[in-house]
């Protein structure tokens, strides 16, 4: 139980943390990286990794009521913990 509130909170930290780099509030000089990944074999994978498109992490890809994936995987990762931490009080 403790495990998981910890583990639901450090996903709750990168999310907000990514949002606040969208947002500007946070500087980020460095790149992420995107791929679709769809291989059959472990070498594909590989080379796939290895040849993937570098994009700024501070450019939004998708949002939801104007807010990015990253903010809503830090509001969902915040309420498991929460979720969690009373489960492990409570049981």
């Amino acid at each position: 139980g403790m495990f998981a509130t910890i583990a639901w909170l450090a996903t709750s930290m990168l999310g907000f943390y990514h949002f606040a780099i969208e947002r500007g509030w946070v500087t980020y000089e460095s790149e992420c990286m995107a791929a679709d990944v769809a291989s059959s074999s472990l070498a594909d994978l590989k080379s796939q990794i290895e040849t993937a498109p570098l994009v700024a992490c501070n450019q939004t890809s998708w949002e939801l009521l104007g807010l990015s994936m990253p903010f809503w995987n830090g509001v969902t990762g915040l309420v498991l913990a929460l979720g969690m931490a009373y489960m492990v009080r409570v049981g």
